[in-house]
């Protein structure tokens, strides 16, 4: 599959081609991507997510099973800022769907997400890390492994090195309020 072909299939993305097999062609293509084509993949993954969201557990199960979240975990520590907000978009786009939370815990996503929020991150990589963590605490079994995986204190540095205003305290602000015992969680 060529950068070309990528950018035809998504702007084309239907169901049927998602039933076809092309999520596994686009999670074979991960591994050995160079940055443009694995940022055209995630892209395209992403935009599959959007357009099936009626069928975003049975996608995120398919999505596992072909190993593309796995590289979308791994594209998180990556050096590429691009790179990392495309996969971003891919993980937030699933971690806006309690069914799908599961799935990401199992992928091993809270660890990554949590390290994006170090004030040396990209400011927009550090937003759509803040906002996939504060959609994942939605969840109890997210919000055990967040506290579980020391969630709260860099959640908690963000907020101390933000004035507030920014969508990344905000959503740093949403998650902690939802990791605390005693707050309603539907936040």
């Amino acid at each position: 599959m060529t950068l070309s072909t990528l950018t035809c299939f998504h702007a084309l993305c239907s169901r049927a081609a998602a039933q076809a097999g092309a999520l596994e062609a686009l999670a074979a293509l991960l591994p050995s991507a160079g940055c443009q084509l694995a940022l055209a993949c995630l892209r395209t993954l992403w935009h599959v997510l959007h357009t099936e969201a009626e069928a975003i557990a049975r996608l995120a199960a398919q999505l596992a099973t072909a190993g593309a979240l796995h590289m979308a975990v791994q594209h998180l520590s990556s050096e590429d800022a691009q790179l990392q907000d495309a996969a971003l978009c891919v993980l937030w786009s699933l971690a806006e769907h309690t069914a799908c939370h599961g799935v990401l815990l199992a992928q091993q996503v809270v660890p990554p997400l949590l390290q994006l929020l170090s004030p040396a991150t990209d400011a927009t990589v550090c937003t759509s890390a803040s906002s996939t963590l504060a959609c994942l605490t939605r969840s109890s079994r997210m919000r055990e492994a967040l506290l579980a995986g020391g969630g709260a204190q860099p959640l908690v540095q963000l907020l101390q090195r933000s004035d507030g205003s920014t969508s990344d305290a905000w959503s740093a602000a949403a998650a902690l309020a939802r990791m605390s015992p005693t707050t309603n969680r539907h936040m």
